[in-house]
């Protein structure tokens, strides 16, 4: 089996340099806030897509990279999206679904089960966990801590979305790298992965499914 060269080690850096990249790093990433209100102002696939390829830059178990992340602009799509969210939220909420403790930890936040920013928002990123991949011969492979691997990916692209220059400013809160894996992973439990770290735009009108592989 073909091994991967270890990447060589860069010049340490001084002490001082290592605490400033730190704190550089906090200081960008507490401007974070987890928002429910947003804007329908259009912004650009290429910024999102870059925020994916940040996504793809995470560590994963055995290196498998077991996601794909799905960007939705269509309208009917996100509407279809969020009367799918709505109706399981709504267990989650008034079905008795979610414990009483549990609810109670949501209450100061004041959310609900209705959705309502599912259309409003301009893209809506659908991640998708590959349970499983599939080799170019057809054998299936099994992907490692596929949960843990795709959560951080998740983070990272959040965190490039803080990043970007539209980010709310500071104040409370309110009401997405080139694949390196050499698998070509078609399994998934979504069925729609194309490669380790795809990007797929489900756009209007067709409503075809185009996959962009970050370069």
């Amino acid at each position: 089996m073909e091994r991967y060269d270890p990447i060589p080690l860069v010049a340490p850096l001084r002490q001082s340099d290592i605490v400033a990249a730190a704190k550089a790093v906090y200081e960008e990433m507490d401007t974070r806030r987890s928002v429910r209100t947003f804007s329908d102002e259009a912004v650009p696939r290429e910024a999102v897509v870059y925020a994916i390829r940040a996504a793809s830059t995470a560590q994963s178990g055995a290196h498998r990279q077991p996601w794909t992340f799905v960007l939705v602009r269509d309208a009917e799509t996100k509407r279809d999206i969020r009367v799918a969210a709505e109706s399981e939220e709504r267990k989650n909420y008034q079905g008795g679904r979610l414990p009483p403790e549990w609810r109670q930890a949501l209450e100061p936040l004041g959310t609900d089960w209705t959705k309502p920013f599912l259309e409003t928002a301009p893209w809506l990123v659908v991640v998708f966990e590959q349970r499983y991949g599939v080799t170019e011969d057809g054998d299936r492979f099994h992907n490692y801590y596929v949960k843990e691997s795709v959560g951080i990916a998740c983070g990272l692209s959040g965190g490039t979305v803080v990043s970007q220059p539209w980010r709310p400013s500071r104040g409370p809160s309110g009401s997405s790298r080139a694949p390196r894996c050499r698998h070509n992973s078609k399994g998934s439990s979504a069925r729609w992965s194309t490669a380790p770290s795809s990007v797929a735009v489900l756009s209007p009108p067709s409503r075809s499914l185009e996959v962009c592989r970050p370069a």
